[in-house]
């Protein structure tokens, strides 16, 4: 029996310079923009504990919260002080101004 042999024939390819036996790579641009962003994360993340300022406590953090508030009243009671004072010195004014032109005896 003959077999024939028959010529291999070359696939169509239709981009003629690429190889056809190759591993798919990360682009490098790609390592370079991870690289860059992970440095830059740990470069804030290193000022922030190096400069930045320092972090309260829970406790600290409720003191500072307390006093806040307090002063806030405090405020808001010696505003209305200050209101009832306005009020109180506005009717002797107009209780003065009312009673006529005040005379120095001498």
């Amino acid at each position: 029996m003959v077999t024939r042999v028959q010529p291999q024939r070359t696939t169509f390819k239709p981009i003629p310079y690429q190889r056809t036996n190759h591993r798919p790579r990360v682009p490098p641009w790609l390592v370079v923009l991870t690289i860059g962003i992970c440095i830059g994360a740990l470069g804030v993340l290193f000022l922030q504990s190096s400069y930045g300022p320092k972090r309260l406590s829970a406790s600290e953090s409720q003191k500072l919260t307390d006093d806040l508030a307090s002063s806030n009243i405090e405020r808001q009671r010696l505003q209305t002080e200050i209101d009832q004072l306005k009020m109180a010195l506005e009717a002797a004014e107009q209780k003065k101004s009312d009673s006529g032109p005040a005379t120095v005896n001498e």
